[in-house]
């Protein structure tokens, strides 16, 4: 059996995403906390152009009190950096809180990222 290539899926997984690119999606780092945790000082945030598609949330991702229906689901090419809860996607200029990140797939090399987001 040939060797599965995930470095090539990723490859080909961002060339379809950035052909079926959908607005501006930016991923928006957090800057660097500094300061007691009473008084936070945060550093400058970092903006990761990336490639993707937004749509309304699947329904089998849907759970009562946590993602709802009315949220969006972004699939995103793969970027310079891991997208976190505790960043933001603008997209089209506006930003949206991130209440769960998924790699796809689950273990190993990632091919891409799906990002569900409060609309």
């Amino acid at each position: 059996m040939a060797k599965f290539n995930y470095a090539r899926m990723t490859e080909t997984a961002s060339r379809l995403l950035s052909d079926f690119n959908q607005g501006e999606l930016i991923y928006i780092q957090p800057g660097e906390q500094t300061g007691p945790e009473y008084d936070p000082t945060y550093g400058p945030e970092t903006e990761w152009p990336v490639s993707g598609t937004v749509r309304g949330v699947a329904q089998q991702y849907v759970s009562e009190g946590y993602i709802s229906a009315s949220d969006l689901q972004v699939t995103l090419s793969v970027f310079g950096t891991e997208p976190t809860t505790s960043g933001e996607l603008s997209i089209d200029g506006r930003r949206h809180q991130i209440i769960e990140v998924r790699a796809i797939p689950g273990a190993g090399t990632v091919v891409s990222w799906v990002l569900f987001c409060k609309a």
